[in-house]
């Protein structure tokens, strides 16, 4: 991770979530010393110190990483410019109270792709607050191409 860009370093969860059907506690063990392991998810203390927290939840069928989420130790020290420009414009959740507000950015599936997988960024405040987390999820298993594995008649 050292020398990874913040934006680099959610372009690889995302990937990891997406595509690579990591088991979780391996997963987790990638970000530092896991904190707590529990059935559904990990909590790790990250050895990267731009990090505060790290939890990967676990898919109860396979055991592997389906969410990643970190928690920035610096507030804002990614901007979501720079999330935006990777992946556009995001879906906001609906608050009632605005504490974190939930921005999920989706784009198509990386060839081989398993799972489609959104990236999520929670600002403090409303959506102009600063960044606080960042992780991806997963959000369904993708749809084969139009026409895959389709035989000729």
């Amino acid at each position: 991770m050292s020398g990874e860009s913040l934006l680099d370093l959610l372009v690889r969860i995302h990937d990891a979530v997406s595509g690579e059907g990591v088991p979780a506690l391996e997963m987790a063990a990638r970000f530092g010393a896991i904190e707590a392991e529990y059935a559904d998810a990990v909590l790790v203390r990250p050895s990267d110190p731009r990090l505060s927290d790290v939890v990967v939840s676990r898919d109860r069928e396979t055991g592997e990483a389906a969410n990643v989420e970190a928690r920035l130790a610096v507030p804002g020290s990614i901007g979501l410019d720079e999330v935006r420009a990777a992946w556009g414009e995001p879906r906001v959740a609906p608050t009632t109270a605005v504490v974190l507000t939930f921005l999920a950015f989706r784009r198509p599936p990386a060839p081989g792709a398993r799972f489609c997988a959104v990236v999520s960024v929670k600002t403090r405040g409303d959506e102009t607050g600063p960044v606080e987390w960042i992780g991806a999820f997963r959000e369904s298993p993708c749809e084969p191409p139009a026409g895959a594995g389709r035989r000729a008649p």
